[in-house]
């Protein structure tokens, strides 16, 4: 019986890892069959997420070589990835999404631009990496997140990033659907924000040493309209982290 019990364990086990997807959603349930992209499939949105759209478009060429048109409207299609934001759904917030794939298209759908967002992110986690092959696994996944405020910290005050570094983490944030950056861009080793009206802050302030051992750099105001500007499109807050009173040595 022990040995029955077992395999009975174990062949679930390996029916919950074939697809493997972070964070682990609500609920998935493997279907069987694939969703094949091609040449002919086709990106249909509601008209609120028509940036998402674009956002989905762009990875899938950049992964798959398959460059998809965007068109707008409501009726479902074969060979074609909807996208549907549907107010009436039963989601608790608008960071809420179904996905369902199908070996005829498939469909996310949410109450929210934020949610369409995330059912992509899943999508794109059901890709091979490499984009060695174009078919999706079937399956019906349900899925909103936990916590609201789900966070990671940058700390640039240690260590300046340069502004390159700074959009590949918010990439990496948004493929596992964190939603708040705190950018810690003041402490003891450095002042990486610039002030108009002191601009000695950083342009003393945002490096340490001398001769070849000056260490240092900051961030423009354009540049921190930048990452707000590329971070909303992501569906991510900045927290800015300025410490006060005390960690000022560099002011």
């Amino acid at each position: 019986r022990l040995l029955i019990c077992l395999t009975i364990l174990h062949a679930g086990f390996l029916r919950a890892q074939e697809i493997s997807l972070v964070p682990q959603p609500t609920q998935v349930a493997p279907q069987k069959g694939v969703f094949k992209l091609d040449g002919k499939t086709r990106i249909i949105c509601s008209p609120q997420s028509q940036a998402e759209a674009s956002w989905l478009k762009s990875h899938l060429a950049s992964v798959t070589g398959v460059d998809m048109a965007i068109s707008t409207g409501k009726r479902a299609r074969k060979n074609a990835i909807q996208l549907t934001i549907d107010p009436s759904l039963d989601m608790k917030t608008d960071e809420g999404y179904t996905l369902t794939v199908k070996a005829s298209g498939v469909q996310i759908q949410a109450t929210g631009a934020a949610g369409i967002f995330y059912g992509i992110q899943t999508l794109r986690q059901m890709l091979p990496a490499d984009g060695s092959a174009q078919a999706i696994p079937c399956v019906e996944i349900t899925d909103e997140p936990s916590y609201p405020w789900r966070a990671m910290m940058l700390d640039v005050s240690r260590y300046f990033f340069d502004k390159d570094y700074v959009k590949r983490y918010l990439d990496i944030m948004a493929s596992h659907k964190l939603n708040v950056l705190h950018l810690h861009l003041v402490d003891d080793p450095g002042w990486r924000v610039q002030i108009s009206k002191y601009p000695k802050l950083t342009e003393v302030g945002g490096f340490r040493g001398t001769g070849a051992n000056r260490y240092g750099g900051y961030y423009t105001q354009d540049d921190i309209r930048e990452f707000v500007e590329y971070a909303a499109k992501l569906h991510i807050d900045i927290v800015p982290e300025i410490e006060l009173p005390a960690h000022i040595q560099s002011a």
